[in-house]
């Protein structure tokens, strides 16, 4: 025997297309009458449990009454286009040699200057770059580190070395988003 909330569930489901509806040609997702045939839901569990909790009918949900008064509303996409925001535009599609051959200046915004400099290679489809430590010098105490950047065929050396491995390497990287264009000279 069927419960009142398993009632309740089938008959709000909506009609799904039959495989002979889907095999016709080039269908939609939804249908414009699909939805507009269906009937509210009748299980009141959900309302009995708000009614438990104090809720009233024509109160806004929440703590303090901000939420909404209104169910939501069903948009239903019926073309086969992705979803998008309202000020999102759809970037021109270009060829990949017009992708390779325009760099664009980046900007470090808070992040890492490695990281800035492995997503541009990879997203310039470039070999990842490799960092060679070409300095080690000085008592243990107090060494100092310089990194080479190597980008393809060409090689990015910081201006100074630096204390730790990692501010070294870091240098590098800077320089090599420099040398490359990606980077202005003040933006570091």
């Amino acid at each position: 025997m069927k419960s009142k909330e398993t009632e309740a569930c089938a008959t709000s489901q909506p009609r799904m297309l039959t495989p002979v509806e889907l095999a016709s040609g080039r269908q939609a997702w939804a249908r414009k009458d699909q939805f507009s045939s269906l009937q509210p839901v009748k299980s009141d569990v959900g309302l009995r449990i708000l009614h438990k909790m104090g809720w009233k009918d024509g109160q806004a949900l929440g703590k303090f009454g901000q939420g909404t008064i209104n169910p939501l509303e069903v948009a239903v996409k019926f073309d086969r286009k992705g979803l998008s925001t309202e000020g999102e535009v759809a970037p021109k599609k270009k060829s990949k040699k017009a992708q390779s051959e325009k760099i664009l200046q980046v900007q470090l915004e808070g992040r890492h200057p490695v990281s800035v400099l492995m997503e541009t290679c990879s997203r310039q489809q470039w070999s990842p770059p490799q960092f060679e430590l070409v300095l080690n010098s000085g008592p243990a105490h107090e060494k100092d580190f310089q990194f080479k950047a190597i980008v393809g065929k060409s090689e990015f050396h910081a201006e100074t070395p630096s204390r730790t491995k990692k501010e070294a390497k870091k240098e590098a990287a800077i320089a090599a988003l420099k040398g490359l264009g990606l980077l202005g000279p003040g933006k570091d």
